[in-house]
């Protein structure tokens, strides 16, 4: 007796076959080695950034990484308050082939496989401040065109450092990227060649609540804040509680003055940009951490 397969059974055969091919996971992306150590100090000094195949962070809190690798902002992470003290040195090689745009997968599977992170997302009611123009309008001016962008995942790299342990030479903030400048008085707070939502978020960090960008201002453009000490002691975002801690500690510069002058509030700040901040309501996704490593897995 003869047997003979039907063309619709076939066809049925390679759809199946074909739709588990496409069904299979893509491979994880990982760094190809990396090293993990308590930052060797705690003071100043932080930086993030990737270039030429390699990751490096210095001084860097969990928190950030997180952030980077989640592609979330800072107040959308959930967890235990040593995220914010705890910090690391990182050193990491990229694959072969792979872009700085991969990076943040790259910081989700060291993150897992290293600190052993797990955790859920929830969407919560945040308040929130609203970036608007002020009722005379802005006050922009563009940034130089030709201004070098910093590179690395969230936003360029950014410092932070005290005027007691930095003079002011080569201390400015790279084009896409932000830098700090702490003195006894208060702070100076510069952002290069950044968007309005960049802008936004950078305030988000120094403020009691997130800032979300409603000017609908497109183009790059530079800030510069200089803000009181009292008003970083009143905020509760990171980078304000960092800095005021820092500045409560500093000395002066090699002159014998503060770096940063007694400066004003962040609201003071922006308003000389013809921008201003309104309270408002939102609803946002959270990343909640279930589970965090204090100290890495070996190298």
């Amino acid at each position: 007796m003869t047997y003979q397969t039907r063309p619709t059974a076939v066809l049925g055969l390679f759809t199946l076959t074909a739709s588990l091919a496409l069904a299979q996971p893509a491979p994880r992306l990982e760094f190809e080695v990396a090293s993990i150590k308590p930052a060797a100090f705690i003071k100043g000094g932080e930086t993030m950034s990737v270039d030429a195949g390699r990751l490096e962070y210095s001084n860097v809190a969990l928190r950030d990484c997180i952030r980077v690798a989640y592609r979330i902002k800072d107040y959308q992470v959930s967890g235990p308050d040593w995220l914010a003290s705890t910090r690391f040195d990182i050193v990491a090689k990229l694959p072969e082939g792979a872009t700085r745009e991969q990076a943040p997968e790259m910081l989700q599977a060291l993150l897992a496989d290293r600190f052993k992170l797990t955790f859920h997302h929830e969407t919560k009611d945040h308040n929130v401040y609203a970036l608007v123009a002020g009722k005379n309008g802005p006050k922009l001016t563009p940034s130089d065109p030709d201004a070098k962008s910093a590179g690395g995942p969230g936003g360029g790299s950014q410092q932070i450092q005290s005027s007691a342990t930095r003079s002011d030479s080569g201390n400015a903030a790279p084009a896409g990227a932000f830098s700090v400048r702490v003195g006894p008085d208060g702070a100076r707070i510069e952002s290069k060649k950044v968007t309005l939502p960049a802008f936004a978020d950078l305030l988000s960090r120094f403020l009691d609540r997130p800032v979300i960008d409603k000017t609908e201002i497109q183009g790059f453009y530079d800030f510069t804040m200089d803000v009181a000490m009292e008003e970083l002691a009143r905020g509760t975002g990171g980078l304000a509680r960092k800095a005021a801690a820092m500045g409560a500690n500093s000395g002066k510069t090699s002159d014998g003055t503060p770096d940063s002058g007694t400066g004003g509030t962040i609201i003071q700040s922006i308003q000389k940009y013809g921008l201003n901040l309104e309270g408002r309501k939102a609803s946002m996704d959270s990343l909640v951490i279930d589970h965090i490593e204090k100290t890495a897995t070996e190298n």
